[in-house]
């Protein structure tokens, strides 16, 4: 284990079982979704996505504490067309999150990405390495109607050009997508590319 740059960060990489109840909370979370229709799928993924927006804000009352980082990501699919991603990370609670959007006259359209680490490394000087498991989903409405629900492994390097304040990241995060607006599809596979910056406190 390397000498963490984040104090709270040790503690969290100890608990290594924590990988293993996220995916376990993906993996139950994608079979419920698996046996309803495709309308019902996208009114209870809303009512999801209400929940885990309320439930990130409310966290974010006590963020304000040693090891909270703040930032934000360009970010794709398949490298097909970039957007906008806020990205965040609560004290106490190992786990990344992201919350990215776009709201226009004919639509809008929101994803959210939530990551555990379970491997954080330094590789050399100021290059650090992580991989983690993850869960991601995707709505949208009006003519940017869409709703996709899966599993991520994301994969990133991390550079330090201001001590442990300032990281900038690439990641590069396979996706495994079997829900979608069209329904199920246990083979749908996409890649999630992203590049940005935290600022840790």
């Amino acid at each position: 284990m390397r000498e963490t740059r984040h104090p709270n960060l040790a503690h969290y990489l100890e608990k290594t079982s924590h990988s293993g109840y996220t995916c376990a909370v993906t993996i139950v979370v994608i079979s419920y979704f698996s046996m309803y229709s495709e309308g019902e799928i996208m009114k209870k993924g809303v009512v999801l996505a209400v929940l885990v927006t309320v439930g990130m804000l409310a966290a974010s009352t006590v963020a304000f504490a040693r090891d909270f980082a703040i930032g934000a990501e360009a970010a794709s699919v398949n490298f097909d067309g970039w957007g906008g991603r806020f990205v965040f990370h609560i004290p106490r609670i190992p786990l990344y999150f992201g919350v990215g959007g776009v709201a226009e006259s004919n639509g809008s359209a929101f994803d959210f990405t939530m990551d555990y680490w379970f491997t954080h490394s330094r590789l050399t000087g100021m290059l650090d390495y992580y991989i983690g498991i993850g869960g991601y989903l995707a709505l949208g409405t009006g003519d940017m109607s869409s709703f996709a629900l899966g599993a991520r492994l994301p994969i990133g390097l991390q550079i330090w050009p201001v001590g442990s304040v300032l990281e900038i990241f690439l990641e590069v995060a396979p996706a495994w997508i079997p829900i979608t607006k069209g329904g199920t599809s246990p083979l749908n596979f996409e890649v999630q590319p992203a590049i940005g910056f935290r600022l840790w406190f």
